[in-house]
């Protein structure tokens, strides 16, 4: 059985009224502050101005305790539309400059769940394995844009993977991204034979069928970008996720 284990510093807010998709706070200080991300949530503004996003309801929060001043909010990484899980913002200046660089030079570490559609008869999958290849955003007709694997340009990206559960219709694997490039979890599952449950972008169709793609981030570690000592913040696996595991 999958234990996602305890979530550290869980700090509970008010929500705001305005947003009908209302994260929870997983860790607050002084200098940041991160959030369980629900699905449906964009990480940031899109091109519709009337959609909610994480951004703006983590201002908002802001804004409510403080009206006297604009909140100070950065973010440094994202988690695509449907993804749940940790999302972590630098909610002061002094904080900024350390998060970027947490994340740019990888001393970020990231784990995700993902519920993962069985191989195919031909698609031998061991418990362990490594995709490391370069990947390039396309246009596609369908959905706007999609993430492929490229002999030529593109980004190198790196994922590492390790199948926790293996069940009758399907599996649950976790995700070790060492890149962080768009879609990139799912198109190197995708690669592997083992789309995710509910990615119609990415998916065979092969799995049960699901409201939105079943990947989760589960966990992010990294140094406090003041303090440089180790931060872990976690966010519990949802409903939807859950019932999957034996």
């Amino acid at each position: 059985m999958f234990h996602s284990g305890c979530v550290r510093a869980i700090v509970r807010l008010p929500f705001s009224r305005m947003t009908m998709l209302s994260p929870t706070v997983l860790y607050r200080d002084a200098h940041l502050l991160a959030i369980d991300k629900p699905a449906g949530l964009p990480s940031q503004s899109t091109p519709d101005p009337g959609r909610d996003h994480a951004v703006a309801w983590v201002e908002r929060l802001l804004q409510s305790e403080n009206s006297a001043s604009k909140p100070y909010v950065a973010l440094h990484h994202r988690l695509d539309r449907d993804t749940t899980g940790v999302l972590l913002f630098a909610i002061h200046r002094d904080s900024n400059m350390g998060l970027s660089r947490a994340f740019a030079e990888h001393l970020a570490q990231k784990t995700y769940i993902a519920i993962v559609e069985m191989p195919g008869a031909s698609v031998p999958v061991s418990d362990e394995w490594t995709i490391d290849n370069f990947l390039a955003v396309k246009k596609v007709a369908r959905s706007g844009s999609r993430t492929d694997a490229v002999r030529s340009g593109g980004d190198r990206a790196v994922t590492h993977f390790r199948i926790l559960q293996r069940g009758a219709r399907v599996m649950v694997v976790q995700a070790l991204p060492r890149t962080g490039r768009t879609h990139q979890i799912r198109a190197h599952l995708s690669q592997s034979g083992l789309p995710i449950v509910g990615d119609k972008l990415y998916g065979a169709g092969r799995g049960p069928w699901a409201e939105r793609v079943l990947l989760h981030a589960l966990r992010l570690e990294l140094p406090h970008p003041v303090s440089r000592s180790p931060l872990t913040i976690e966010a519990p696996l949802p409903e939807d996720m859950r019932r999957y595991m034996g």
